[in-house]
C-alpha cells in the first residue's frame, strides 16, 4: 500500500514538474508530452494525485502523524524530481523496478 501511495506522490510532483513551460523533455513519452503541452490539466491532475495521496497517508497512519508523513515524502519527491529528471536518471523503467522490488518486500514484510 505504502509503495502505492508513495508512486502517487511522485506522479503528482512529475505533473507539477512538467506543468512548467522551462521544461524540455528528454524522452518523448506521450503522456509527458500531452501533459507537457495541457499545463493546466498537469496541475490539475497533480493537485488530484496529491490531495489522494495525502488522505491515504492520512488514513493509514492517522491524520497527525500521517499529514507529517506526508510532508516530508512530498519534499523529498518534488526534490528529487527536480534534481534528477533534467539529467535523465528517472526512467520509467527504473521507476517502475524500484516500485515493484519496493512492493514485493513490503508485501513479505507487511
Amino acid at each position: 500500500m505504502f509503495s502505492f501511495v508513495l508512486l502517487l506522490s511522485f506522479a503528482a510532483f512529475y505533473c507539477f514538474y512538467l506543468s512548467s513551460r522551462k521544461v524540455k523533455i528528454v524522452v518523448n513519452v506521450p503522456i509527458s508530452v500531452y501533459l507537457n503541452q495541457h499545463p493546466s490539466t498537469a496541475k490539475a491532475l497533480g493537485y488530484i494525485l496529491l490531495f489522494v495521496s495525502w488522505i491515504v497517508f492520512a488514513n493509514l497512519q492517522g491524520l497527525g502523524a500521517g499529514t507529517f508523513a506526508a510532508i516530508v515524502y512530498f519534499m523529498a519527491f518534488g526534490s528529487l524530481i527536480i534534481l534528477l529528471t533534467p539529467y535523465g536518471y528517472l526512467n520509467w523503467k527504473y521507476i517502475t523496478g524500484i516500485v515493484l522490488l519496493c512492493s514485493v518486500i513490503e508485501f513479505f514484510v507487511f
